[in-house]
């Protein structure tokens, strides 16, 4: 089992692959991963959980339908919770700074494709 901090330092080095500069991976970190480490340390849980990892999800959807973040903070926050699963799950490497995560291929862009065809999967 998976702790949440070596998920999210997982995540933070394959954004770092992405040739991001320091101040960009401390903004990412602040606006994707931050606000996940922060419930989990809320409610004490220490490793991956995917009840609170679909509860911060309904959350966060919830929190832009009722105006309370933008369209862009939520689809950060959904970013964020999207590459937790993809390092706990099945996070393979191919094609360099690519990743394959169930059977979304996600790039240096973070947008996803799936089939070879673009589909805004991360970004709802």
């Amino acid at each position: 089992m998976e702790s949440i901090e070596s998920l999210v330092s997982a995540g933070m080095k394959i954004m770092k692959s992405f040739s991001m500069s320091e101040k960009n991976l401390q903004i990412f970190y602040c606006s994707c991963f931050k606000p996940i480490v922060n419930k989990y340390a809320s409610k004490g849980f220490i490793y991956y959980n995917e009840g609170l990892m679909s509860e911060l999800e309904r959350g966060f959807l919830k929190q832009y339908e009722d105006g309370i973040i933008s369209r862009q903070t939520r689809n950060k926050r959904i970013r964020g919770l999207t590459i937790i699963r993809c390092c706990c799950n099945t996070l393979k490497t191919v094609c360099g700074p690519y990743l394959l995560c169930d059977g979304w291929l996600a790039g240096p862009h973070l947008g996803c494709t799936y089939n070879n065809s673009a589909y805004p999967r991360m970004f709802l």
